[in-house]
C-alpha cells in the first residue's frame, strides 16, 4: 500500500536531509500528542485537511497553533500541498503498543477505536479537513455528520516515531493541478525564496556538491540563508551528506551542526563559505527584504 505525506518546500528540505517527525494528533480527551507522522492513501490533498494556501490564521487556529508549538513566528499559514512525499507501507514499522508506549503505524480509525474515541467525535474530525464547521448551522453539521460519504478520514494513517527519509520512495512536487517529479533547480529555489528562505545560486552550488553529497536519493544538498531578524548572527546552513551544518556568514566560521560527524568534510565546507562569502551575502540581503515582505511594519519601525 502507497502511503502520502503532504509538505511544504520549506520544511521538505529538512525532511529529505535528516527526518519526517514532526507532527502532532489531537485526542478526544482534549490531550495532544506530538511526534505523529500523518499519511493518507489519497494522492492528492483535498480531503486531508492539509493547508492549500498561503493565508492568515483566524484567532482559534493562532490559538490551537500556539497550544501545539508554542510562540508563533507570525499568524500566516503556507501552502503544505506543494511537496508530496511517498511511502510504502511495508517500509514502515508495523504498529506496536508496550507498557503504554507506542510506535508504528496504523489507521486513524482503527487508532480512534482502540482509545475509544466517540465515533461522532472521529466523523468531526473528518469533517473538520473539509468544512469551516464553525461556520455551518447545527443543522448543516448535523446532516453532515450522517452522511458517511461526506469526508476521508478512512482514508488516513498516522505512524508514532520518526521516519528515516531513507524510506521516502518518492518526491514530487505541484505543478498546476497534478504532481511532477520534485525537482530542486526548477522548482525548490523558487517555492524556497516565495516562504524566505534564499538559496545560494547554480554556480556556487555546484562547487558545493564536489564537497558534500547526498546521503540517499532523495536528499537535496543546497545552502541557504533565511532571516528570522536582521539584528541576530547571520547565518548560513549547509544541507548534505545527512546532516545540516551552520556558519557565521561574517566570520566564516562553523557554529553548530545537527549531528556529531567525525567525518564531515568541515575544513572543505569552511573554505567553501569563505570562497562563496559574497554570493551568500547576496542570500543574506535577499532573505533580509523578504523578511519585511513579510513583516512591513518592522521596517517602519527600524526607520
Amino acid at each position: 500500500m502507497k502511503l502520502y505525506h503532504f509538505t511544504s518546500a520549506a520544511l521538505a528540505k529538512a525532511v529529505l536531509s535528516d527526518n519526517l517527525s514532526k507532527g502532532h494528533l489531537d485526542l478526544h480527551t482534549g490531550d495532544i500528542l506530538q511526534g505523529v507522522v500523518w499519511f493518507t492513501t489519497l494522492p492528492f490533498p483535498e480531503g486531508t485537511g492539509v493547508p492549500m494556501e498561503t493565508r492568515k490564521l483566524s484567532e482559534r487556529e493562532v490559538a490551537k497553533a500556539t497550544k501545539v508549538e508554542g510562540e508563533l513566528r507570525n499568524d500566516m499559514t503556507g501552502d503544505k500541498s506543494k511537496i508530496r512525499l511517498s511511502v510504502e507501507a511495508s517500509s514502515l514499522t508495523p504498529f506496536n503498543l508496550v507498557n503504554e508506549e507506542v510506535s508504528g503505524l496504523i489507521s486513524f480509525v482503527e487508532w480512534c477505536e482502540l482509545i475509544g474515541a466517540p465515533k461522532e467525535w472521529v466523523r468531526y474530525i473528518g469533517l473538520s479537513a473539509l468544512h469551516d464547521l464553525d461556520a455551518l448551522s447545527d443543522e448543516e453539521l448535523s446532516k453532515l455528520l450522517g452522511d458517511k460519504n461526506s469526508s476521508e478520514e478512512d482514508s488516513w494513517y498516522i505512524h508514532f516515531g520518526p521516519i528515516e527519509s531513507r524510506n521516502i520512495s518518492a518526491v514530487d512536487f505541484k505543478a498546476d493541478s497534478d504532481y511532477i517529479p520534485y525537482d530542486f533547480d526548477l522548482h525548490g529555489r523558487e517555492a524556497m525564496s516565495d516562504l524566505g528562505i534564499e538559496c545560494i545560486d547554480n554556480e556556487a552550488h555546484q562547487r558545493l556538491l564536489e564537497i558534500v553529497k547526498p546521503a540517499h536519493q532523495h536528499e537535496v544538498v543546497h545552502a541557504a540563508v533565511i532571516c528570522r531578524d536582521p539584528s541576530e548572527i547571520k547565518l548560513v546552513f549547509v544541507r548534505g551528506l545527512g546532516n545540516t551544518c551552520f556558519f557565521n556568514i561574517e566570520s566564516k566560521k562553523a557554529v553548530a551542526m545537527l549531528k556529531d560527524d567525525p567525518d564531515y568534510p568541515l575544513g572543505e565546507v569552511a573554505a567553501w563559505v569563505e570562497e562563496n562569502n559574497h554570493e551568500i551575502m547576496r542570500c543574506w540581503n535577499n532573505a533580509v527584504e523578504n523578511y519585511y515582505r513579510f513583516y512591513p511594519d518592522k521596517r517602519v519601525a527600524v526607520h
